[in-house]
């Protein structure tokens, strides 16, 4: 059984591929750059529950880092992650598997994850299965049943939920994807 209790364990994790399709990380502005990537990035704190901050311009990541520092934050706490087409987004959630259902808390707002999932709706069952159905391509649904499986809890309480983002196009480092995992987390 895997256990992930800590979002720096997380990450740890996510960008080592164990989670399947994501969007890039890097840890600093300068390897972002190094990179080549030149669209907006979200700055994410490796504490749970710090801040976010969403759809920054390369150009303006320093005066967001001087801006959290005012505040106490260190641009060592960050992840900076490549942002997704938001306007491509057709479900967004949190999933978990129980002894007896799927729980879905879900989104079709064309936001960020956070903001989405303030009003979230929540499925169960066959309900929650339809809409990931639905909105997954077939390699990425087949992706979270093995993620849900690798991650599940012997006795399914608590189990890992898996944080997640569908689009009406392919996204992220595995071709032919059309979803992306955030998150998969016990904490």
């Amino acid at each position: 059984m895997r256990r992930v209790q800590t979002k720096e364990q997380m990450y740890a994790l996510l960008r080592a591929g164990c989670f399947g399709n994501c969007l890039r990380v890097w840890d600093s502005l300068e390897q972002v750059l190094a990179s080549g990537y030149s669209g907006l990035v979200g700055l994410r704190c490796l504490a749970p529950g710090g801040p976010f901050e969403k759809r920054i311009p390369l150009s303006l990541v320093p005066e967001h880092f001087e801006r959290l520092a005012v505040r106490g934050w260190r641009p060592q706490s960050f992840v900076l992650t490549e942002w997704a087409p938001d306007q491509q987004l057709t479900l967004q959630g949190e999933v978990c598997r129980s002894l007896t259902h799927y729980e879905l808390r879900w989104s079709s707002e064309k936001t960020d994850m956070r903001t989405a999932l303030r009003r979230a709706r929540i499925a169960f069952g066959l309900e929650a299965l339809h809409l990931l159905r639905s909105h997954m391509d077939a390699a990425s649904y087949d992706d979270l049943q093995e993620l849900l499986d690798l991650y599940r809890t012997p006795d399914h309480t608590p189990d890992h939920v898996v944080e997640f983002s569908c689009f009406s196009t392919c996204v992220g480092l595995i071709p032919g994807r059309n979803t992306v995992i955030w998150e998969v987390r016990a904490y």
